[in-house]
């Protein structure tokens, strides 16, 4: 019938059609574009993130009016507490607006707020910029992986910044999660749809249904039992031990991190981009994998404890030979690595040592310390954009340590920097700030600066090693992490200062600080006999068995209880 109609009816007809068919499509697009419309003014803010499915964001920053002038104030329930960052919604033309991202090493934990890299650095940038208010907004949060900083700098970057500062890399493996699968990840690449709100909403409620493990809250980081657990246990973390999921944890970062510098880039706003240091020298690593057989592991105990014992024995040589030994049998075992570099070291190899303690850390299979990955990552990524400055805080440690083995002269424990260490960042962004114009201001002070202010109301200086609060906090760590010499030497240390503590109150009516005092007082009846009792074991000599089952049950207990 079609072919017995005029030519002219034919085209109408298609035309109708195509009319039809226009107006349809029109007005889907209409209705899409009226509900992308609504969600993004009432609806959940959701991340963009290719690899990772997230329920709503929560906001980190919510407006304040005081005294008639908005302003912005950090309230994520997160962040810390001894904080309050509060700035003007509307910037002035002469001031000067730097936030600093990160994880708890930016944040400066566990020192007070006044002694962290960030406020180290405002004193500097006041006294050199006299002429121009400061500002420096540190935003870092606790235990935050990059995909989570990434989520405060989607933020900040709508505040009108003129610097951002990130140091980010130490937290990638705390979160339990597991990345999209090949399928999945297809589905997600598209950026464009990525980031419409009404395929977000749509995707968020249907992976729920879907793939339920693969959520993450939007709201806070999932931290806690199982990790906590895995940490204490010695269990090699999934995200470490399963190489795919290794590979999305190092491209995920990756993704992360150039998204910033490249948004930052394309808004013109300068990002000063830190190389993440970690202490190498004196953390050994968590957790250690063998692969052996039966056989083979046999041997290599026999290896690796006549390692331990050389070292104990101080033949560092037959030691040393020992642990390659070793290593040449299992070249994944990180222990055997750190004991090799303890090796090396103490014969004053220390390039040798320091390759060493590098693999020792990059094979941990709890990895609580920045991967070598990573900063190659950052090395490679900061070079591509022009207003990227990478400051590279691992080699700079490097040069500042003692034999170029960063240990507890620059860190607090495995990534926290000590006050010595926090000034070298804050030193090191100030110098670039200055060599690279970044602020396009000429200084009045070409020189870092900081006035040690009196931090007690008697006049005396901050010092952390007097810091009672902060001591017994890190010999929590670091009884958690399983350091157990160096628990001795902080428990110690904390007994040090807590009867000091006791003979100037006694004096002075000076308060005593009492917190922290019982985990101080169990740590004291636990871990001494517990350590030697495994030197004797390694030695060789006897150890009474009912005196070690109970050592065990008390060791056991300990860990119940305070972790």
């Amino acid at each position: 019938p079609i072919l017995n109609k005029p030519m002219h009816s034919l085209r109408r007809s298609r035309l109708v059609q195509l009319f039809f068919s226009s107006i349809t499509f029109a007005l889907i697009v209409f209705m899409l574009g009226l509900l992308e419309g609504l969600l993004r003014l009432f609806g959940p803010e959701f991340a963009d993130d290719p690899y990772l499915n997230m329920t709503p964001l929560a906001s980190f920053l919510s407006k304040r009016e005081i005294g008639g002038v908005n302003y912005y104030k950090v309230t994520h329930p997160e962040y810390y507490k001894a904080r309050n960052t509060i700035f003007p919604v509307k910037k002035d033309a002469d001031v000067a607006r730097i936030f600093y991202l990160g994880g708890s090493a930016g944040a400066g934990w566990p020192h007070p707020p006044r002694e962290t890299a960030s406020e180290y650095l405002l004193e500097a940038l006041q006294a050199a910029f006299g002429g121009r208010k400061i500002e420096v907004h540190n935003v870092c949060m606790h235990a935050y992986a990059s995909f989570r900083v990434r989520m405060i700098f989607d933020e900040i970057i709508q505040c009108d910044p003129d610097v951002i500062i990130i140091q980010s890399g130490n937290n990638e493996f705390l979160e339990k999660r597991t990345y999209l699968d090949d399928l999945k990840t297809r589905t997600l690449q598209i950026s464009f749809l990525n980031r419409l709100r009404f395929i977000q909403l749509g995707r968020s409620y249907l992976y729920q249904w879907m793939f339920p493990e693969d959520i993450l809250s939007g709201e806070q980081a999932r931290r806690g039992t199982y990790t906590g657990w895995a940490i204490i246990e010695r269990v090699s973390l999934d995200l470490r031990r399963d190489r795919e999921q290794f590979e999305s944890v190092k491209r995920h970062y990756a993704y992360n991190m150039e998204y910033m510098m490249r948004e930052a880039n394309r808004r013109g706003i300068p990002v000063i981009q830190l190389a993440i240091p970690v202490n190498l020298k004196d953390w050994k690593p968590n957790v250690s994998v063998n692969r052996l057989s039966e056989d083979e592991l046999k041997r290599w105990r026999q290896l690796f404890q006549c390692g331990q014992l050389h070292l104990l024995k101080r033949d560092y040589e037959k030691a040393a030979s020992d642990f390659g030994k070793a290593i040449e049998m299992e070249p994944q075992h990180a222990e055997a690595h750190f004991f090799l570099a303890q090796a090396f070291e103490k014969q004053g190899q220390y390039r040798l040592a320091l390759e060493a303690y590098i693999l020792a850390k990059d094979l941990d299979h709890t990895p609580l310390r920045s991967i070598s990955a990573f900063n190659q990552t950052l090395r490679r990524t900061s070079s591509e954009y022009d207003q990227v400055y990478l400051v590279d805080m691992e080699e700079i440690f490097i040069r500042n340590a003692e034999d170029g083995l960063p240990g507890f002269d620059l860190f607090l424990d495995h990534v926290h920097a000590t006050k010595k260490g926090n000034l070298l960042i804050a030193e090191e962004i100030f110098n670039t700030v200055l060599r690279e114009n970044v602020l396009n201001e000429k200084s009045a002070v070409t020189t870092f600066a900081r006035s040690d202010k009196p931090f007690h109301p008697d006049g005396t200086l901050y010092d952390e090693d007097r810091d009672f609060q902060v001591q017994t906090t890190l010999l929590w760590v670091y009884g958690m992490l399983h350091q157990y010499e160096s628990v001795l030497r902080k428990v110690r240390h904390a007994r040090q200062l807590f009867e000091e503590g006791e003979r100037l109150a006694k004096n002075d009516d000076r308060e005593l600080p009492t917190h922290g005092m019982e985990f101080v007082e169990t740590v004291e009846s636990i871990f001494p006999p517990y350590v030697e009792m495994r030197r004797k074991e390694l030695l060789g000599d006897p150890v009474d068995p009912v005196k070690r089952e109970e050592i065990m049950k008390n060791y056991h207990a300990f860990y119940e209880e305070f972790y």
